[in-house]
């Protein structure tokens, strides 16, 4: 049931001798001032059942304690003891001096809630309302987009911990539903060095030399033989079971993307059935490396073949893959984390915040939380849909060179937008002429070259929309500019009746008008607002952005949220002219 604060004060209550410390503190005096009225109790009526419990703590309170615990950076436990001592956030939640804290499961249960129904969202574009009602927002400003790497929480590891770990969730989840102990389902299957154990990681438990290769190939077609097995004893119960269904998938798919085949392999050894087992055997790499990218038990149907895939199929020696499969899991713990990269030599391994910032209010307009290695320019559009429901029509959003794919700036113009980014230089081999040096006419389908020679001999795409120009041959091998043009052969062009070619991109025009805007004096004033989303994104890091406090994607995207909620009250105390304080003390009558 909804919990309400009174609205009786008691002599007991700590703004009676806390207010004055609130006084130019900013987000802690705006809180105290404004959350009230941001968010009151009858705002989270939603999230409770009016008909039966006891009343919850008042939803204003917790949401404010949130907001509190996001802005300090506090564990739960932390917060609970500010409850307890600190006279601010006593005056801020309303409490009185003396009362008790809530217990932390208060707080895990109240983020759950807002999780379900989506409430913090709501917040989110609860706070742009009422800054675009406050006149600190205009609903078409300028924004600015960019993203920041986020460390996942859950733990990366090389190819053999990250099997072994995959087992034993497998062999936990399955032995949850058999109502029996990990250890009894290990022994069943027959595993050894997969099997539970109190301490190290798979590979710290190998009594392998692992300088010899041959040991370490062992060892590895071992372990791989042990999940195969796993893999087939638990078949029939992922037909049935969704939770022992995504661990077994789990599990295949770690296999399928760091294990390929053996280059040279010898018939292996056959894999454990029960007790009783044998090594196999089979070339491997080097040593791996480290990663980047119930009831009683029903008698089971036959268990169906596993799929149809050399690295899962019994017997088969196998090899940790040579290069980093494309979109490949890093942590058990995490399946949603990825690897990301900044530059070739920067990289990390979890997610992607992607934000929209005013560019004249500095207020965070947007937030999308993805996997490591999704590209900026694809999540774009999910921000200007985010501002669009809470109300704003930004004519502009300007970015980094991320932002400058055409497929982009098509989606953005439908939405009546357009997108401020530089468009990658065009390059040719050998620092020859690139497109740029061509005069391009799609409404004519002709192309001039930079020797003056006309073509419009147009070879387009069907369904595609691209296409290129060709220039003849026989001129392009007599042309004095041949060696700065093209690096075909004279003889060969005279042959063929094809020189030069010019590529031409399914969205020509829209590329060919992206770039004159680049020589524009307003877009060289919109580019240089985007260190605005640069030092936003460094408050969002001292924030606390920078790590991943829970395991997945969701719940990352909620602390992102929280965070860039807690930023922008931060930006509104700055921002609103302060109050004057009423008098809050007691006058003794004559």
């Amino acid at each position: 049931m909804l919990g309400r604060e009174s609205s009786q004060q008691s002599f007991l209550d700590a703004s009676w001798s806390a207010e004055s410390l609130l006084e130019g503190e900013g987000f802690y005096e705006l809180l105290y001032r404004e959350g009230p009225r941001l968010y009151p109790d009858e705002w989270f009526a939603d999230c409770y059942d009016e008909s039966t419990g006891r009343p919850s703590v008042p939803p204003g309170r917790m949401m404010k304690l949130l907001l509190l615990q996001t802005y300090e950076g506090l564990s739960d436990r932390e917060a609970r003891e500010r409850m307890a001592f600190d006279l601010r956030w006593k005056a801020v939640l309303g409490m009185e001096v003396g009362e008790e804290p809530v217990a932390q499961a208060t707080l895990v249960h109240f983020r759950a809630r807002l999780q379900l129904h989506d409430k913090l969202e709501a917040a989110f574009e609860r706070f742009l309302e009422r800054a675009v009602e406050a006149g600190l927002l205009d609903p078409e400003e300028v924004q600015v987009v960019d993203s920041t790497a986020v460390w996942g929480r859950g733990a990366v590891e090389d190819t053999y911990n990250l099997i072994g770990s995959a087992v034993r969730k497998l062999l936990g989840v399955t032995a949850d539903r058999r109502g029996v102990s990990a250890e009894t389902v290990a022994e069943e299957v027959g595993l050894e060095c997969t099997a539970p154990a109190e301490e190290g990681s798979l590979k710290g438990r190998a009594e392998i030399d692992w300088s010899e290769e041959e040991e370490r190939r062992a060892f590895l077609n071992e372990v791989v033989g042990e999940a195969r097995a796993l893999l087939r004893e638990t078949a029939g119960e992922q037909a049935t079971d969704p939770e022992v269904r995504e661990a077994a998938e789990l599990l295949a798919r770690l296999l399928r993307q760091d294990l390929e085949p053996a280059d040279d392999e010898p018939p292996a050894g056959e894999e454990p059935e029960g007790p009783e087992r044998s090594r196999g055997s089979g070339p491997s790499s080097p040593e791996s490396r480290e990663a980047e990218a119930g009831e009683s038990r029903p008698e089971p149907d036959p268990p169906p073949e596993l799929p149809d895939d050399p690295v899962l199929e019994a017997g088969r020696a196998v090899q940790i893959r040579r290069g980093v499969a494309r979109n490949r899991v890093v942590s058990v713990h995490d399946p949603e984390m990825r690897h990301g990269h900044k530059s070739r030599k920067r990289r990390w391994d979890g997610y992607k915040t992607h934000v929209s910032v005013s560019a004249e209010s500095e207020f965070v307009t947007a937030v999308e939380v993805t996997p490591a290695n999704q590209k900026d320019a694809g999540v774009a559009p999910q921000l200007m849909d985010q501002q669009r429901e809470a109300g704003l029509a930004p004519d502009v959003q300007v970015g980094d060179m991320a932002y400058s794919p055409m497929e982009l700036r098509a989606a953005a113009r439908k939405r009546g937008t357009e997108i401020c980014a530089r468009v990658p230089p065009a390059t040719a081999a050998g620092d020859r002429f690139s497109k740029e040096d061509f005069d391009l006419d799609l409404e004519a389908e002709r192309a001039t070259c930079p020797a003056g020679e006309v073509t419009d001999r147009w070879y387009g795409r069907k369904g595609e929309g691209s296409g290129y120009f060709a220039f003849d041959g026989a001129t392009c091998a007599a042309c004095e500019l041949r060696e700065q043009c093209t690096g075909k052969d004279p003889e060969k062009m005279r042959e063929t009746g094809y020189g030069r070619s010019v590529s031409v991109h399914a969205r020509e025009r829209l590329l060919q008008e992206a770039r004159a805007k680049q020589e524009t004096e307003r877009f060289q004033q919109l580019i240089g607002l985007r260190p605005v989303v640069e030092r936003k994104i460094g408050h969002l890091r001292r924030l606390g952005l920078r790590q991943a406090r829970y395991l997945g994607a969701a719940k990352t995207e909620f602390q992102a949220r929280a965070t860039a909620l807690v930023a922008n009250l931060a930006r509104m105390a700055a921002l609103l002219p302060a109050e004057p304080k009423p008098r809050t003390g007691w006058a003794v009558a004559a």
